[in-house]
């Protein structure tokens, strides 16, 4: 049980750590890749903001994929949130310099 409990806590933590990657990728690569000004021939017409404000007009995959970075930050910030409170409950992490009972 304690294995199930430690590598539950390590996939949901390895899960979130694969996100931030995958987030911080689509919108640099985006932010990089994609024109400032409508592009009629190549579809990209459909306005983007990236990057911290970053006007970029791209195609309707573009916005496929940004819209699932950004959709999979609830699931992702609850289950790194439940896996510390998960491992600080269960002795799993440490914290130094706490009082022990």
């Amino acid at each position: 049980m304690v294995k199930l409990r430690k590598m539950t806590i390590l996939v949901a933590l390895a899960c979130t750590v694969g996100w931030v990657c995958f987030a911080a990728w689509t919108h640099l690569s985006l932010s990089a890749d994609l024109p400032s000004a409508p592009d009629e021939e190549s579809g990209r017409t459909h306005r983007l903001v990236v990057n911290h404000g970053r006007v970029r007009y791209g195609s309707e995959r573009d916005i496929l994929l940004l819209g699932a970075s950004e959709n999979l930050l609830p699931v992702v910030a609850c289950a790194s949130l439940v896996a510390i409170l998960w491992g600080l409950a269960t002795g799993d992490f440490q914290v130094r310099g706490a009082r022990h009972k």
